[in-house]
């Protein structure tokens, strides 16, 4: 069956949830047999390591809100489209030109649509002025462009099937409209199993993701100057670019927090090496640093936003300093806690998205499409 993939990122050009996961899903495609063709916004899609059939380059960029409009070569995505014909097209992501697009010229071309989706961004991620006028600036998309397209797709891949968060506002519409809904979770890409005990690993927290005021390292900072005399070392892995980098930088006064190039070192490894991971961002639906967490047997400390509260293996809570800050602590020093969270966690993990789970997964998907076109 021919397989075209659509994301408007891909590892060879930046290394970011959606596209570690496009990546992974059009691998798992290749080699149960499919001939897949892939699309995306770089031209380094073209050295992409994967044995696609097609290496579709596109201009474009916009995310669809009124601070950030379209802009894509749609004579060229439309003649690529129709040069492959795709038997299924595949969307990673929401909230993209060249996959709005993509859903807008394969619906022309009667081709079956499957949209995986990473989250919506309608509702505001906090409460803050910025974020209330940055979700004032979506409801446009929310009300008039996105129902458009939503008809359009014919399968919705949702991360979770059970969650109330905003984030997932996609799932509700599906069931209102009675769309086909199949579950693909994430699954990891930088982990190691080993067998790692609490007393081989250092007292080290890890912290990871781009510097941005979503993924909020600011308050990690603050965290870990509390922490300094405690002898707890907080480690951010992430590009070391950025205004809010530069802040956060500045902030950090004390000898306890270091800054790690995410492109100089191995992420598995140092997850690998500590005793934590911190999810402290406002914005994720199920990101995969997690997933990699529980799978290298790590307990994590998460704020609960979109379906992180579903892993299991670590603490989940609505931020609140001093309660992060002791749950911190707790893990970090009581050993009989973080084996039982250890284990807890790799067995999720085992259960619900290893490679084996989210690879048959997909390929249900898959043949739910073809059942019904």
């Amino acid at each position: 069956m021919k397989i075209m993939i659509t994301s408007f990122q891909w590892p060879s050009y930046k290394k970011g949830g959606v596209s570690l996961i496009a990546f992974k899903h059009a691998n798992m495609l290749i080699n149960s047999g499919h001939e897949v063709s892939i699309c995306g916004t770089s031209l380094n899609i073209e050295t992409e390591n994967i044995k696609a059939v097609n290496k579709i380059f596109i201009n474009a960029s916009g995310s669809g809100s009124l601070y950030s409009p379209y802009k894509v070569d749609r004579i060229k995505l439309r003649d690529e489209i129709e040069r492959v014909m795709p038997d299924i097209m595949i969307v990673e992501a929401w909230h993209t030109a060249i996959g709005d697009f993509t859903i807008r010229i394969a619906h022309d071309l009667s081709i079956p649509i499957m949209m995986v989706s990473h989250g919506i961004s309608f509702s505001p991620f906090s409460y803050t002025f910025k974020e209330i006028l940055r979700s004032v600036l979506w409801q446009y998309n929310k009300y008039f462009i996105f129902p458009n397209l939503f008809k359009k797709i014919d399968v919705l891949a949702c991360l979770s099937l059970t969650s109330s968060s905003k984030r997932f506002y996609d799932l509700d519409l599906a069931r209102y409209h009675n769309k086909n809904i199949k579950k693909i979770s994430n699954s990891p890409v930088n982990f190691i199993e080993n067998n790692n005990t609490f007393k081989d690993r250092s007292d080290s927290v890890v912290i990871i993701g781009y510097f941005s005021r979503v993924k909020a390292q600011l308050r990690a900072i603050k965290i870990a100057k509390e922490l300094a005399q405690s002898g707890v070392v907080f480690k951010f892995i992430g590009k070391k670019e950025g205004a809010y980098y530069e802040k956060c930088k500045a902030a950090s006064t004390t000898s306890n927090i270091f800054f790690l190039s995410d492109d100089e070192v191995s992420i598995a490894s140092e997850i690998s090496k500590s005793k934590l991971i911190l999810s402290i961002s406002i914005v994720e639906a199920l990101p995969i640093n997690l997933i990699e967490v529980i799978a290298s047997g790590n307990p994590f400390v998460a704020t609960d936003v979109g379906a992180v509260s579903e892993l299991k293996g670590g603490v989940t809570a609505k931020y609140d300093h001093l309660l992060f800050k002791e749950h911190i602590l707790k893990i970090l020093k009581n050993q009989d806690y973080w084996m039982k969270l250890s284990a807890e966690g790799r067995k999720d993990y085992i259960s619900n998205y290893s490679d084996s789970i989210v690879n048959n997964q997909l390929l249900s998907a898959i043949e739910s499409i073809k059942r019904s076109s």
